[in-house]
């Protein structure tokens, strides 16, 4: 082989794919072998940052569960949040019914109205003029029943 490895090819070897020629490319050419060993002390680098993240975050976990105090407050703001929860729920719920109630009532009062007015025998405008009308044929009835009388003592 007279040219270098492509990455590609470095990558594979690096993954554990090693062909006879890229093994042997590797011990002739130094240029090649250098970045096989850049590749290798990077991947060795990200893997001990990885495990020192990893212990660390474990540590950081273990110190939270260990300790009673904050599992009894961690439960205490869970519990406090569902109650917000079912507060804000049985508001929401609740209004709504309110607002109904409020609507039935003046519909109750206009309904009342409306029947007061449509059950009367005239319009109101028009009363004065039943009363006239009705003491009216109330002093005629009376006339006729002395007529009557009248005529049966004859």
């Amino acid at each position: 082989m007279s040219t270098h490895l492509p990455p590609e090819e470095i990558s594979r070897w690096m993954a554990g794919a090693r062909t006879p020629e890229a093994e042997r490319h590797l011990g002739e050419c130094a240029e090649c072998a250098a970045e096989v060993e850049r590749f290798a002390a990077t991947l060795a680098l990200f893997r001990a940052s990885a495990w020192e993240w990893s212990e660390r975050q474990e540590s950081t976990r273990a110190g939270a569960f260990n300790a009673a105090a904050p599992v009894r407050k961690r439960f205490g703001v869970r519990v406090a949040g569902w109650a917000a929860v079912a507060a804000a729920v049985l508001l929401a719920a609740a209004v709504p019914m309110y607002r109904n109630a409020k609507t039935r009532q003046a519909d109750t009062r206009l309904l009342e109205q409306v029947d007061a007015g449509v059950s009367r025998a005239v319009p109101r405008p028009m009363e004065p003029l039943l009363k006239l009308v009705s003491s009216s044929s109330a002093s005629s009835d009376a006339a006729g029943d002395n007529n009557d009388e009248t005529t049966e003592q004859k």
